[in-house]
């Protein structure tokens, strides 16, 4: 450990005490414990948050941990498929109009008041669009083609979409944009044959990780910089069936939940543009999301509903929130 002599003169404040209210980037010594501490961006962690009105899995989500939306999904018994929305306040699910059309399986991305759902599930998989103003769900252009599970970054009028589930067999390959109005086919193909893994990102730089391979799950990432796919630091824990829960940017994002073949996944990772950090642990591990996050930053977010076993038969109606803390106090180590 250094001494404050060998400090001295790099505007480092001397302290009898660590302050009471530090700001995140302070750096002071304090000379009774003789230590060089600082402050830095806190952990992040989950907390028990306003349960769904009714258990569902595989639905989307959009917005932020005080103002989200949850919508569509596949349920026990019967009917098998929801058209209901809801929005998140931070403490509570409140209903809102219902989708156009029920479905499972169901992507999107957006904020509260204006997000865009794509894709998913009625009979069969099916191409259509809608979009929400905050008070209404009303359709839109047509999905290049039917598919489920897709995963879908952005916002309502620039949204990146990838890796679904065409009918019959295979995973589409194929990186769509949608400008608010029609989807594009941009001709390129991602790398890895794969579906049920999670995207964040924009139009013109994205990370797509995990899913589901023939005959195993994923850990791989790649990365999108608007015109090609590029093969990045692969997750530590690969899982498929993650739903919707990624948000973020391609230098900081958030990855939860998903499954192996044998177990359901509660662990988070945070991506910094190079590598993947685990954070921390969902109380209630799960799969298949009925809503989570799409936007804001990764200091926050929420994960509802799901399922809690690898079968993908025990729903939930569970909502958690990430938070991170402001800051924490380190103490350094200088060589």
């Amino acid at each position: 450990m250094t001494t404050y002599k060998g400090i001295n003169g790099f505007g480092i404040q001397y302290l009898a005490s660590d302050p009471t209210n530090p700001i995140t980037g302070q750096v002071w010594f304090n000379s009774t414990s003789k230590a060089l501490k600082g402050t830095t961006v806190g952990a992040g962690a989950w907390a028990s948050g306003g349960d769904l009105p009714t258990v569902a899995q595989a639905g989307g989500g959009a917005g932020t941990q005080t103002a989200g939306l949850a919508y569509g999904g596949n349920l026990p018994g019967s009917p098998a498929i929801s058209n209901k929305s809801y929005s998140y306040n931070g403490t509570s699910w409140t209903a809102t109009p219902n989708m156009n059309l029920a479905r499972g399986q169901v992507r999107g991305t957006g904020t509260a008041t204006a997000a865009v759902a794509v894709g998913g599930t009625d009979s069969p998989n099916n191409a259509d669009t809608e979009e929400y103003n905050g008070s209404s769900w009303s359709e839109s252009n047509n999905f290049s083609g039917g598919t489920a599970q897709l995963q879908v970054t952005g916002t309502q009028t620039a949204a990146l979409a990838t890796n679904g589930l065409p009918p019959g067999s295979g995973s589409a390959t194929e990186a769509y944009t949608y400008n608010g109005t029609s989807w594009s086919d941009l001709g390129t193909n991602h790398n890895t044959f794969r579906y049920g893994a999670a995207m964040f990102g924009i139009t013109t730089s994205g990370v797509l990780s995990g899913g589901q391979e023939p005959g195993s799950v994923s850990s791989k990432t790649e990365t999108w910089n608007g015109s090609s796919w590029t093969e990045g630091t692969d997750l530590n824990t690969a899982r498929a069936s993650v739903g919707n829960a990624a948000w973020g940017t391609e230098t900081d994002g958030i990855f939860v939940a998903g499954k192996t073949l044998t177990a359901v996944v509660g662990s988070t990772e945070q991506y910094n543009g190079t590598s993947w950090t685990e954070g921390g642990d969902l109380a209630t591990a799960r799969a298949n999301a009925a809503g989570t996050a799409k936007s804001g930053t990764t200091t926050s977010g929420f994960y509802a509903g799901g399922v809690s076993n690898p079968s993908l038969t025990t729903y939930t109606a569970v909502t958690e929130e990430w938070t991170v803390s402001d800051f924490e106090t380190k103490t350094f180590t200088v060589s």
